[in-house]
C-alpha cells in the first residue's frame, strides 16, 4: 500500500497530457543464483522528456517470490541526462518488504545506439546501494536489451540484466513503451 500511494504521488509530477511523455510496461522472470530466489517482475514506469539532454521517470516494480521470503515492491525516481550515444540515469527510491522498508539511490551509466531506422541496443550497468548500511542492499546491475521502434509512438522490447552483489539473479524481460 505504501508503495502504491508513493508512486501516486510521484506520477502527479509528470501529467500524462505532456508533449514527450511516455509510458512503459516490463514483465519479466528472475533465476536466482548462490540459494537466490525465482521470481517474476513487473514494472511501469512513467517519463517525460523534459529538454534535449535531461528526462525525467517515475517507476514502480512489484516482484512476485515464493511465500517463505514474500513479495517486495519498489518506487522510484530518475533523472536521465543522454549525449549522443551516452546516457546517465540516476536517482533514488524506496523498497517496501516484509519490515524492511529502505530507502536506496542508483546510478547507471551507459550507451544506446540505432543499429537502423527502427531497431536499437541498449547496455549499461546499475549501481545501487541503500542509504542505511544495514539493510545491505549492494549490488551492481548489468544490463543490455535490443528496442524496436513499430511506429513514432509504439515500440518493443526484450532486455536482459544479471545482477551480482548482496542479492544476485540472471532475468530476462520484455517491455512495451508508449509516446504520447
Amino acid at each position: 500500500m505504501k508503495a502504491l500511494v508513493t508512486f501516486l504521488i510521484l506520477i502527479l509530477a509528470l501529467p500524462l497530457s505532456a508533449k514527450d511523455t511516455y509510458i512503459k510496461f516490463g514483465v519479466g522472470q528472475q533465476d536466482g543464483l548462490n540459494g537466490g530466489n525465482n521470481a517474476k517482475e513487473y514494472s511501469l514506469t512513467v517519463g517525460r522528456k523534459l529538454n534535449d539532454i535531461f528526462a525525467a521517470e517515475v517507476k514502480t516494480r512489484t516482484k512476485l517470490k515464493d511465500q517463505s521470503t514474500g513479495n517486495d515492491q519498489r518506487a522510484e525516481f530518475a533523472l536521465i541526462g543522454s549525449l549522443d550515444m551516452f546516457y546517465l540515469r540516476a536517482g533514488a527510491g524506496r523498497k517496501f518488504e516484509r519490515n524492511k522498508d529502505h530507502g536506496y539511490w542508483h546510478a547507471e551509466p551507459g550507451v544506446k545506439f540505432k543499429l537502423t531506422d527502427t531497431w536499437s541496443f541498449k547496455t549499461g550497468v546499475r549501481f545501487r546501494d541503500s542509504f542505511d548500511p544495514v539493510y545491505e542492499q549492494s549490488d551492481t546491475t548489468y544490463k543490455f536489451g535490443f528496442s524496436k521502434k513499430l511506429n513514432d509512438n509504439n515500440s518493443i522490447s526484450i532486455n536482459s540484466k544479471f545482477k551480482r552483489g548482496d542479492s544476485q539473479y540472471n532475468s530476462i524481460g520484455i517491455g512495451y513503451k508508449y509516446k504520447f
